[in-house]
């Protein structure tokens, strides 16, 4: 590799890091939401020794509180350490986009790609500043296509092995890159099959194809194999999932919501994108299937961090597409330099793309917080909540959050008495719903907790039409009879505050987050 080169590689690498930087300045100490709660939380009992899914009912594959938990050991009490991992990762994606449509194509178009990659992955609308699964992800899924673009037309049965396992890596941090992975994993073994005519060399690859990702499997998983509990894993990710998905029913209106939100934000976009079917490039098929693929498995949700899956194929067919622009305006002379006229077109497309968000880089991070996931969610007040939970509770005492804000759990370092530490177990509909209501309850008598915030508004939403009468009828009695109100979470307009004592009914109904503490006649 020669100086300018090297020197070239440390300026893009720069440059990645500076862009990325400039969309997560203000994310690193916005609030979690809940489903950082939730991976902060089993990671923060798994650093105890508590195993997460017999004792916290999380959705996610291990890798994710495996990440949290890294975060732990840099900060356990911050709140930026998980989203500088996801910094990390995210830079580490994007410069796998460059270096594949390096390998495939050319420096201008693996440039072009990355520069599109950043804003498209990072787009607030997907609430994607938040450190989620589907940024830790992507590096192992691009990885696959990394490995593969390097090794394609080359007999190496440890790079199918090195495929193997960062195709386990990306599952066990999200199942929805699955079939893009199978994808890849079936266009490598049918070309090198139409290379090499043999059929042992085809099983050779399979078998260390499937070597590598059962091998990383079993590691990821065997805490919980070890210990028999991965019945408790397949419960929550496999078979609880199923019935969560289908809650939020499957239907392409969602993508016609999404379709309507990205035509919005990114126009030009679209125009430049629908240029790689102008003339459709070398290999083009196969960025098109990645593309597609990556689009079936997300398009049935109306969960918007799900879409950032499509992002990387859709950057790469995007900087495809404006490289045949500038080439057929070189032709028609209406243009003098290709390479010109890529800047300038990514240039007005990134300055479009950036205008279109670009009240997210002024903001403080609870106002970042509420521009994304409005004062709806209970979030800014979260940490002001578990704060007053420290200050009446010790360590020792159990906190029941009778909603989906496991956050205040891990902020105020208090473990949950069940395992159900959401309620969404206990309102979607499954064969389980009903028992998973008489554990929960059982928990909650065995050990009673010192503290209970009920999350008012949540709740509403969540229990609308599906109420769990079973834990509702306990839990009102419950509070009534054995605890005491101490305080509330009001906001009146964009303004929020403390409220204590909740002096009125006026009052307590308008809390987002109500904090109840045991009678002191009811301690044992």
């Amino acid at each position: 590799m020669s100086k300018k080169t090297r020197i070239l590689n440390i300026l893009v690498l720069l440059g990645v890091l500076s862009f990325v930087l400039l969309f997560r300045w203000n994310s690193f100490n916005s609030p979690f939401e809940r489903d950082e709660g939730e991976y902060a939380y089993s990671a923060w009992i798994l650093k105890q020794n508590i195993l997460p899914y017999k004792n916290s009912f999380i959705q996610k594959p291990p890798m994710i509180i495996y990440t949290y938990l890294l975060s732990l050991y840099i900060n356990p009490h911050a709140l930026w350490p998980p989203r500088l991992l996801a910094m990390i990762f995210e830079a580490g994606s994007i410069l796998l986009v460059g270096y594949i449509l390096k390998k495939d194509f050319d420096k201008s178009t693996a440039l072009i790609a990355m520069g599109l990659a950043i804003p498209m992955i990072m787009f607030f609308h997907l609430y994607s500043l938040a450190a989620n699964t589907e940024k830790f992800m992507l590096l192992p899924l691009l990885g696959t296509l990394a490995v593969y673009t390097y090794n394609k037309s080359k007999k190496n049965s440890w790079s199918r092995f090195l495929f193997g396992t960062l195709s386990a890596l990306a599952v066990f941090y999200k199942q929805i890159c699955f079939l893009p992975i199978l994808f890849i994993f079936l266009v490598w073994l049918i070309k090198g099959f139409q290379q090499d005519k043999k059929v042992k060399i085809l099983l050779v690859n399979i078998f260390y194809t499937i070597l590598g990702f059962l091998l990383t499997s079993w590691l990821i998983l065997s805490p919980f194999i070890l210990k028999d509990a991965l019945s408790y894993v397949w419960e929550c990710v496999i078979f609880f999932n199923k019935y969560y998905l289908e809650n939020y029913g499957f239907s392409l209106n969602h993508s016609l919501r999404f379709l309507k939100l990205f035509l919005t934000n990114w126009w030009l976009l679209f125009f430049f994108s629908a240029w790689f079917f102008y003339k459709l490039p070398k290999n083009w098929w196969f960025y098109l299937g990645l593309f597609l693929t990556s689009l079936f498995s997300v398009s049935f949700s109306p969960l918007g961090h799900y879409y950032i899956l499509i992002m990387p194929f859709w950057a790469m067919i995007a900087s495809l597409g404006i490289n045949s622009f500038a080439t057929f305006l070189k032709k028609r002379k209406k243009s003098r330099s290709t390479q010109k006229t890529k800047v300038v077109i990514t240039s007005i497309l990134l300055v479009s793309m950036i205008l279109a968000i670009k009240k997210q880089f002024f903001l403080s991070p609870e106002d970042l917080n509420l521009l994304v996931y409005t004062k709806d969610n209970p979030f800014i007040e979260a940490s002001i909540v578990a704060k007053r939970i420290t200050d009446l509770t010790s360590a020792k005492d159990y906190v029941y959050v009778l909603g989906c804000e496991p956050q205040i759990l891990f902020y105020s370092k208090r473990k949950s008495p069940t395992r159900f530490f959401t309620n969404y177990p206990l309102v979607i509909e499954s064969p389980k719903k009903i028992d998973y209501q008489r554990q929960t309850i059982a928990d909650l008598k065995l050990k009673p907790p010192k503290a209970i915030v009920v999350s008012q508004y949540h709740l509403k939403k969540i229990w609308d039409g599906k109420t769990p009468k079973l834990l509702e009828q306990y839990m009102a009695e419950l509070i009534e009879n054995k605890y005491r109100l101490i305080g509330g979470f009001i906001w009146n307009d964009n303004q929020g505050y403390w409220q204590e004592p909740i002096t009125n009914d006026g009052q307590k109904a308008k809390a987002t987050l109500l904090l109840f503490i045991k009678n002191s006649k009811n301690e044992k």
